[in-house]
């Protein structure tokens, strides 16, 4: 079956959460965009503020790592924007845009801490899944159902970046039709 037919076939149902706000996009006008705006298979977030750190399992290292770090208000607050788009081949594409912060991967573990420069932690369906240094990401194929994208700011000393005491993240929730999952 041809890639157009596949994806024409596909009723992409999507959940955009921006912090407490919920928009329902699946409602595609003839040019394949959907009524917000966002192409066919493609999902955006932005900053929101939970405070709650996700979950680490998995993960071993010094008493320090994903402890919340801060951001001083009286310097530039970092942000971050998830988009999600579907793959033209296969599996997901995950874009973070962030501003007021850089990766910066050739620090990771090394000097003190800073609140606008290090790397991101990637979880799906709240599990980390890995460390995010630079803005793409192939995120792969994923099983059927609704699958939530978080991604989180952090140190290079992997201190989670918190403001007013709320992480500094974006979520994202996809859903996987049952035609493009995992197999």
């Amino acid at each position: 079956m041809k890639m157009s037919r596949i994806l024409e076939a596909i009723a992409i149902a999507a959940t955009v959460m921006v912090g407490t706000t919920t928009v329902e996009a699946n409602e595609r006008s003839a040019d394949g965009l959907l009524s917000q705006g966002h192409h066919r298979g493609e999902v955006e977030a932005a900053t929101e503020h939970s405070r709650e750190l996700p979950s680490h399992h998995g993960h071993t290292g010094g008493s320090d790592r994903h402890q919340p770090f801060e951001v001083a208000s009286d310097r530039p607050i970092p942000a971050i924007e998830l988009t999600v788009r579907e793959d033209s081949l296969k599996g997901w594409n995950l874009e973070v845009r962030v501003t007021n912060f850089s990766f910066a991967p050739a620090s990771v573990n090394e000097g003190s801490s800073s609140q606008n420069e290090g790397h991101a932690h990637l979880y799906i369906d709240g599990e980390k899944v890995t460390r995010l240094y630079g803005n793409w990401f192939y995120l792969g194929e994923l099983d059927a159902g609704d699958r939530e994208i978080s991604v989180t700011l952090n140190t290079n000393r992997h201190e989670t970046l918190v403001h007013n005491s709320e992480v500094l993240s974006a979520t994202t929730t996809i859903t996987v039709p049952d035609t493009v999952a995992a197999q």
